[in-house]
């Protein structure tokens, strides 16, 4: 299940830096991709997550493969995907599909000690170790808070407060939904509004 990771770090690393007359796989996009971004709401941005945790992130070279991560709606949980009988769409919430894995230290983006286990690690360990963080800009709801585990990316498991390291910023987005469709109306605007006094 984690060749989607390998997949998405080669895929991106050959566009920003194969060779243009390659006889075997030419890059059209040689020379002209100065930066890469990505962006992933809910599972994609836990599958985010993963990309920089398990060290996805730097190419076979050692190569930044994205300067920018944007997990949007990820809490602090990653996928279902390192696991024997993975199933990356599924994720553990607060009352449902607790004991599938996803949802377990780290949960942050600092290296922090986990005082149930004894175990030190974090987000951006690796990156760390290979020197090529992306900068991050994580968005969650409030709904992040209670079903994705959000308050363990500022504080450890402990409830004390964390320092986030300058390339991350987190926002939260106050009073909004986890996702909506595309084309979604309110009520009010979805129907015409009635006068029902009458005339």
């Amino acid at each position: 299940m984690g060749l989607g990771l390998a997949a998405t770090r080669d895929l991106i690393s050959f566009l920003r830096h194969g060779a243009a007359g390659a006889a075997d796989a030419p890059n059209v996009l040689a020379g002209r991709i100065d930066r890469a971004m990505a962006f992933g709401q809910s599972q994609s941005g836990r599958y985010l997550h993963d990309l920089l945790y398990y060290g996805f992130n730097s190419d076979e070279s050692g190569r930044a493969v994205f300067e920018g991560l944007m997990p949007h709606l990820a809490g602090g949980k990653k996928t279902f995907t390192n696991f024997r009988f993975s199933q990356p769409g599924r994720s553990a919430y607060q009352h449902a599909d607790t004991l599938y894995p996803g949802a377990e230290f780290p949960f942050t983006y600092p290296v922090t000690t986990d005082p149930l286990t004894g175990k030190t690690d974090g987000m951006l360990a690796r990156c760390l170790a290979d020197g090529n963080c992306p900068k991050i800009i994580k968005t969650d709801t409030e709904l992040e808070f209670y079903q994705g585990r959000a308050s363990l990316v500022v504080t450890d498991a402990k409830a004390n407060p964390l320092t986030m390291p300058e390339n991350v910023r987190l926002f939260l987005l106050s009073n909004l939904q986890h996702a909506a469709p595309l084309n979604a109306k309110s009520a009010l605007t979805a129907a015409p509004y009635v006068n029902s006094r009458p005339s």
